[in-house]
């Protein structure tokens, strides 16, 4: 054989493998799924600053009831409270695992059916992050970072 069939036999081939990979391309992920996942990676950051906020309501009555310089009274409102809080921490728990499990199983989802190339995955958290600036006008500018793979300073 000559040449020139070698590299026209090369080209048909090359032409039918091309043809033949598969018809989702990356981009045909559906847009519900990703604004789904965008709107649940929004409601765990809210999630994330309740537990902060928790903390840091637990670490502050701690202190103040270990500081030796509170009424009885207060010790007991203080104490008092942290028996009551364990089950706000397990509500927290509870609710902060569900969330995970429920992105991670989303996301896995997509990743199986859309994007089976883990190289192609940044095409994904591209979308999501834009849909999650647009879903969550209220979240500062670090947080909007992690998505661009800037570190996270706090």
């Amino acid at each position: 054989m000559t040449q020139v069939s070698h590299a026209l036999l090369y080209m048909v081939i090359c032409m039918i493998m091309l043809s033949c990979q598969g018809d989702k391309k990356p981009y045909d992920v559906p847009a519900e799924a990703v604004e789904h996942l965008a709107d649940l990676q929004c409601q765990a950051r809210a999630l994330k600053r309740e537990r902060i906020a928790l903390a840091d309501t637990i670490r502050f009555r701690e202190d103040r009831l270990l500081s030796g310089q509170v009424s009885e009274d207060e010790k007991d409102f203080l104490e008092q409270y942290m028996i009551e809080v364990e089950a706000d921490k397990d509500d927290m728990y509870q609710r902060t695992k569900t969330m995970a499990d429920s992105i991670k199983s989303l996301q896995m989802e997509l990743w199986q059916t859309y994007f089976p190339d883990p190289d192609d995955r940044t095409i994904l958290d591209s979308l999501i992050h834009h849909a999650f600036i647009r879903q969550c006008p209220l979240v500062e500018d670090f947080e909007k970072d992690m998505f661009q793979g800037k570190p996270n300073v706090q």
